[in-house]
């Protein structure tokens, strides 16, 4: 049964569970131990088992160990989206080593940057090895995926079992650096290891109901996306198989030649996914989850996605810092018909959200606030900052958080047009629990330029150091934007009767 979480907020529950004893990724190689004839990976033509990409995992671990890495070593990877580039991070994370995904089309100056910040070993594949790449590496031992790990390793002979330290720090995400040098999100091995797509013994019934349209994953783009990587976790943790075509591929043509049942997708291929199914009929039956994240979404485009695609339609919002926040649900939009095409859905399994004003105090009703969340899958920090691992997300030491007002129900509203966000309507979710500290939403430049008006200057500015610092303790406050109306509407739960 639900009940209120209270006037101040709402929370997504998570399963009542044993608490997770086991590093990341132990669930996942237990689970492809479990069922080694299920199928994990169609690649083009060839289709790999659970059981042979667990070899890939443990013939890609021998090669790693080889090079001198385990618990606390680092290693930069730049591969394409393969089985193998799949199996060498997963062996990367197994013996606990800390992994920095390199995405194409990064700069050599970038390149330079990252590599040369305590990189011990780079892995590349063939088209991965560009020679911008090559050239940036400088003295950082470089390892091919092919001739140095798989190759020299025809057969997995070490023990495969996960030695990641809970504090120690397993991924690295790279920002864009568009404003200077990229920015890594740091998440520890403990935060892998609470994430709800890789602990399918976490699922609730909507966790469940979501990955049962996992069944056949459309994986493109790159492995280094921390995004890419949830949704892939998903797939595996349920059971699916994910689908990697032969490039160049088509949209939505590529739903109906590989029979996929779900895809993660930006709000410009959503537009042109629209564009095609105007005019081209397009067998998209067998799309159970077409989850559209990335950037706002205009509410009319969502109500013809939803009458275009059918039921299949989600609206995610999430962060790299933070991993998906709230999710919109075919369900939810029938539920409540016309009403919630503005909204970004309900906080997600194991998520707590509120608003709160500039001391940290719980708004009333109506008033606008800063939505602040509380998640065991957040970040650590960002890595080599001063709120960086280890430190806490200080006042002035993450970017800005979002504004928000209180309404009426629990749906997270999205934006309406530039400058201004819409409103939604009434829900009700139920008490979770987490051991994650609260903070503000930290929101990067990037992920605000789209809800700022004209008039507004391209810096937010930082509160002063003189200004209060929250009543509870336990959430950490942090920079905030100006002006207040920026930021997306957020409707709290009824309250208990």
């Amino acid at each position: 049964m639900d009940t209120s979480a209270g006037a101040s907020g709402h929370r997504s529950p998570h399963h009542d569970a044993e608490p997770i004893t086991e590093p990341f990724p132990q669930a996942l190689l237990d689970a492809f131990r479990a069922r080694p004839e299920l199928p994990a990976f169609e690649h083009r033509s060839r289709v790999l088992s659970r059981g042979e990409v667990l070899e890939l995992i443990g013939r890609c671990a021998d090669g790693l160990r080889a090079a001198g890495l385990g618990p606390g070593r680092s290693v930069a990877v730049a591969t394409d989206v393969t089985p193998e580039g799949f199996a060498l991070l997963a062996a990367a994370y197994a013996l606990g080593c800390r992994v920095t995904g390199l995405r194409p089309g990064m700069t050599p100056a970038h390149l330079g940057y990252v590599l040369s910040d305590g990189i011990d070993v780079l892995v590349t594949d063939e088209t991965g090895a560009t020679p911008e790449l090559l050239d940036a590496a400088g003295g950082v031992t470089v390892s091919r995926l092919g001739p140095d790990l798989l190759d020299a390793h025809p057969k997995a002979t070490g023990e495969l079992i996960a030695q990641g330290r809970p504090d120690d720090i397993a991924l690295v995400t790279l920002t864009s650096g568009s404003t200077g040098r990229p920015k890594g999100c740091a998440h520890s091995y403990r935060s892998l290891a609470l994430n709800w797509a890789w602990q399918p013994a976490r699922w609730t019934e909507r966790t469940t109901r979501l990955a049962a349209g996992y069944e056949r994953y459309l994986l493109f783009g790159t492995l280094s996306s921390a995004v890419i990587f949830e949704h892939l976790g998903v797939c595996l943790m349920g059971g699916g198989t994910a689908v990697i075509p032969e490039p160049p591929f088509a949209f939505p043509q590529v739903f109906e030649r590989h029979r996929i049942t779900a895809c993660l997708m930006t709000v410009p291929r959503l537009h042109q996914v629209l564009d095609v199914l105007r005019t081209d009929r397009v067998d998209i039956s067998s799309l159970r989850v077409l989850l559209v994240a990335g950037s706002p979404l205009a509410p009319h485009r969502l109500a013809e996605a939803a009458r275009l695609l059918g039921p299949a339609v989600h609206q995610g919002y999430g962060q790299t810092e933070t991993g998906m926040l709230t999710l919109l649900t075919p369900d939810e939009m029938a539920e409540f018909p016309d009403q919630l095409y503005d909204s970004v859905g309900r906080a997600w399994s194991g998520v707590e959200m509120d608003v709160r004003d500039p001391e940290g105090r719980p708004v009333p009703a109506g008033t606008t606030g800063e939505i602040w969340v509380r998640t065991d899958s957040a970040m650590a920090g960002y890595w080599g900052t001063r709120s960086g691992p280890g430190r806490s997300c200080g006042r002035g030491g993450c970017a800005p958080a979002m504004s928000a007002t209180w309404t009426s129900g629990a749906f997270c509203g999205s934006p309406g047009a530039p400058g201004t966000w819409s409103s939604s309507t009434r829900s009700c979710t139920t008490p979770g629990r987490s051991n994650a500290r609260w903070r503000p939403i930290p929101m990067s430049t990037r992920r605000m330029w789209w809800a700022r008006p004209t008039s507004v200057p391209a810096r937010p500015r930082t509160p002063s150091s003189s200004r209060p610092r929250a009543v509870n303790r336990t959430w950490t406050p942090c920079a905030r934007s100006s002006p207040r109306s920026w930021g997306r509407r957020v409707s709290p739960p009824p309250s208990p009767s």
